[in-house]
């Protein structure tokens, strides 16, 4: 019975509920770090992904670029290619044909 009555005694003195609230704030406000940590960690985690996929494409970019920088170092037929693209290069038999394209 005494024991009862001291805990009572403890439970309604104000410090220990200050105690108390301080200890749940305390708790609450680190969950919350650590979840907003945890939350860049994975927006960091995400783009770090996203970079390296933009790496792979343009490691293969230019490895299809280095290929035809080699093609044009050894092959006529690609120079032949580059100035039928790029400046309208026509052979003298051949017919230039364009299209308009409708209203």
């Amino acid at each position: 019975m005494r024991v009862i009555r001291t805990i009572k005694a403890l439970l309604q003195d104000s410090v220990i509920w200050g105690l108390g609230f301080l200890l749940l704030f305390t708790i609450t406000a680190g969950l919350t770090t650590l979840f907003e940590r945890y939350d860049k960690y994975e927006t960091y985690k995400k783009r770090l992904y996203e970079i390296e996929y933009d790496i792979v494409l343009l490691k293969q970019d230019l490895e299809s670029k280095k290929d035809w920088a080699r093609r044009l170092e050894s092959d006529p037929a690609a120079w032949e290619q580059v100035a039928r693209e790029k400046m309208n290069y026509l052979a003298p038999d051949e017919i230039l044909v364009t299209f308009v394209p409708g209203r």
